[in-house]
């Protein structure tokens, strides 16, 4: 048993400049950078649980969601920073939350 079962994640940037997910068991997950509609950091309730990325589509819906620590996180974060007005927030929180890094513009 691994003692980081978040790595097993994989994570990448597609070179159609999707972000793409690939978890340990279920389906793929992919979104192109421009369908995203936001991006958000979800901390858990306790320091022991893990942390997530989670990206959503326009319509606000889950496309890709990726655990702190996943396989190739990095890349996908230094493309995520590239985002106007992108910021990480909540990686210091020590209690349970959802933190808004990234919103689409208004249309």
């Amino acid at each position: 048993m691994s003692l980081q079962p978040e790595n097993r994640f994989v994570v990448e940037v597609s070179a159609q400049d999707e972000i793409v997910c690939r978890p340990p068991s279920g389906p793929e997950q992919r979104i192109k950078v421009a369908d995203l509609g936001s991006v958000f950091f979800q901390t858990g309730a306790d320091p022991f649980e893990i942390d997530w990325w989670l990206l959503n589509d326009a319509k606000g819906e889950l496309a890709v969601s990726f655990p702190l620590g996943a396989t190739g996180e990095e890349a996908a974060l230094n493309r995520l920073r590239q985002l106007r007005a992108f910021k990480v927030d909540g990686m210091s929180s020590i209690v349970s939350g959802r933190f808004l890094c990234w919103e689409a513009p208004a249309a």
